[in-house]
């Protein structure tokens, strides 16, 4: 089955710790302690105010509970938030003979609980069973559970029971394990009695994995190799008759063409949550790799090496490219390039919990969109390249997300090679990185800006004194398409980056680092001599820092007019002694920036001898390489 993990669930004891830990609470003289020693069948009618921890084995779901008593008396009790610390599960008792028990529930013990720990689940229970009161007033007791049990969301069961007589003890237990490894909390709504949102994303992912004809229905066919992963068997002619039956009887618009629609299949879902069985809609949930929190489970990506060094990058392949190309030309009905910002997200939002390009760092990135409010695919490609980039982990669960089929996840993504290795053959990663480094002023911003276009409304009305990033594709003749990215180094990160020591292997920062970068930019304002000194003591101190083996050229911006020839003079001349090219001359008024982006693509790939600046840093290890070479050479010849 598509997106199923190997042949078996993904494993329930992961999403749990090695033991379950429940801790019983309630009034004073409820029974809490009596609960306890009776599950070890050693019920005790003067149990001591508080008991050991008490460790049940494991039973039918193969996990063992370690129960925690709590004591009533107030010299001996802690404070709750203390006491639900490293907890899974509370057991919320009370006793069936003390009305004043059950009042509590509501009025103290339930929403101080719900205050605290808002997903924490629970399990009430009724003890001293067998000392209950006349019909009516237990009939009015149930009545009165049953309203909290909708009222308050955190509550997954009620069972009553009687540590006396051993009757239901080990169903407690069991109920309080379920509520572990089986939550309902995050799967359905009493108070509604709907599936609750994230529930419904993941099972529309699940609709849209086992819809493989994509015709928007669950045939027979789907439907039966939907059956065998989860469940390991089909369902039968009658059987899946009577599905279609019940669903069509209920949601006529469920069912179409003797099959599912995704509205029949979330309904059906809806049916078996509200009636209690929680197992079953785990047991899909989890065939199909979610956690307790509705998430994908880091197990569908293990397979993924995300170890890289400094110099590498992640990278999505030519599969997961065609398959958000695939994605977004399906929301492009029109065919004009451009889809409203609200439909991509609202159609992502339809299987994906959390939002991607959110998040202070994603106000800071520039992508070519055509207006305000809609987004390209030239846009939507950059972000999704840049996010690889940034947050490789998180961006390839949300490929699967959208569909991408987990079977295949080595294929979706792929790490570069070392870059001292990639360049004996010539730089092949899709992606480049360009650090941009200039005075204030200088004209750094508008390079930016010119990557995704000027007039694109993602560079609009940028703030003063603030790095961006723009990120969009370059087509170079001699190196094929590009995507390339630019990072502003204001003047306060250039400080703090030329002095910082390169990141671990492994790591992937959101920020900027040398090791990162596949070549510098040094704009200055082709107008101001000042502004040029900046930019060369900028670069010698990036090179040096670089270890001389950042290429670097130098953009001369603003140039509507000739450079003066002072400037012209000065800037030739620094050019000389350090053996580089002469700066790129670029006028803001007339958009001249193209050519700077092809050219910075092309050093990035396969860097020159004048794309190295022969700094005097670099002079003088070569002289020292030089030195040394000599002098092994002398003592081999006198025998050393």
């Amino acid at each position: 089955m598509a997106d199923a993990k190997g042949n078996g669930l993904i494993d329930r004891e992961k999403l749990l710790h090695d033991t379950a830990q429940v801790v019983v609470l309630g009034d004073p003289g409820v029974g809490k302690s009596s609960l306890i020693a009776a599950a070890t069948e050693s019920f005790d009618p003067n149990p001591p105010p508080c008991l050991p921890p008490t460790r049940l084995p494991p039973e039918a779901e193969n996990v063992p509970l370690l129960v925690k008593d709590t004591s009533s008396r107030s010299d001996n009790s802690s404070p709750l938030r203390e006491v639900l610390k490293d907890v899974d599960v509370v057991l919320l008792c009370y006793a069936v003979d003390m009305a004043t028990s059950i009042r509590r529930l509501k009025d103290y013990w339930l929403p101080e609980l719900h205050k605290l720990e808002d997903t924490l689940p629970i399990v009430l229970c009724g003890c001293k069973m067998d000392n209950a009161p006349e019909e009516y007033s237990l009939e009015m007791q149930r009545r009165q559970l049953d309203e909290l049990v909708k009222e308050f969301r955190q509550v997954e069961t009620a069972i009553e029971c009687s540590a006396q007589s051993y009757s239901f003890v080990q169903e407690v237990f069991q109920f309080t394990l379920k509520a572990v490894i089986f939550p309902q909390l995050p799967l359905y709504d009493n108070m509604s009695q709907k599936l609750r949102p994230r529930c419904a994303q993941a099972l529309r992912r699940v609709f849209m994995l086992c819809d493989h004809d994509r015709d928007g229905r669950l045939n027979e066919r789907e439907i039966n190799a939907f059956q065998i992963a989860c469940f390991n068997t089909p369902l039968q002619p009658n059987e899946l008759t009577g599905v279609l039956e019940t669903v069509g009887a209920q949601l006529p618009a469920g069912v179409e063409s003797d099959g599912l629609t995704l509205a029949g299949f979330l309904f059906l879902n809806a049916l078996f949550l509200e009636g209690g069985r929680f197992e079953t809609s785990w047991q899909v949930l989890r065939r199909f790799g979610y956690t307790n929190h509705l998430t994908i489970s880091d197990e569908l990506i293990d397979d993924v090496n995300f170890e890289i060094g400094p110099d590498q990058i992640m990278e999505l392949t030519d599969k997961s490219i065609a398959f958000l190309r695939n994605w977004f030309g399906k929301l492009d009905n029109d065919k004009t390039g451009g889809v409203r910002e609200a439909k991509v997200f609202s159609e992502m939002d339809e299987t994906t919990p959390e939002r991607i390009w959110s998040g202070p760092v994603w106000k800071s990135v520039l992508v070519a969109n055509p207006h305000v409010g809609r987004i390209s695919l030239e846009g939507f490609l950059s972000s999704w390249r840049y996010s690889m980039l940034i947050h490789p982990k998180a961006t390839l669960k949300q490929l699967l997300y959208l569909g991408c089929d987990s079977q295949e996840v080595t294929a979706l993504c792929a790490s570069s090679k070392p870059r001292r290795l990639e360049r004996k053959e010539r730089l092949s990663r899709s992606v480049v990185q360009c650090l941009v480094f200039g005075a204030k002023g200088s004209g750094k911003t508008s390079l930016l800006r010119g990557l995704v276009g000027a007039g694109s409304p993602s560079s609009q009305g940028l703030e003063p004194n603030h790095d961006y990033v723009a990120v969009a594709s370059v087509a170079s003749p001699q190196h094929g398409q590009k995507t390339l990215v630019l990072r502003e180094v204001g003047s306060e990160a250039a400080a703090k980056l030329l002095k910082e020591a390169p990141p671990e292997a492994g790591s992937q920062p959101e920020g900027t680092h040398l090791e990162a970068a596949d070549v510098a930019v040094f704009v200055f304002d082709g107008n101001d001599a000042k502004s040029f000194a900046e930019a060369q003591g900028l670069m010698l101190q990036a090179s040096t820092a670089a270890g001389n083996a950042l290429p670097c050229l130098f953009v001369a911006a603003k140039l509507d007019a000739p450079m003066p020839l002072d400037i012209k003079s000065t800037t030739a001349a620094c050019c000389k002694e350090l053996s580089m090219r002469p700066p790129i001359p670029v006028s803001h008024a007339k958009g001249e920036f193209a050519s700077v982006y092809r050219t910075l693509v092309d050093v990035a790939v396969a860097p020159g001898p004048k794309d190295l600046p022969e700094t005097p840093a670099r002079r003088a290890s070569r002289i020292r390489h030089v030195w040394r070479a000599l002098m092994s050479g002398e003592r081999e010849a006198v025998g050393f």
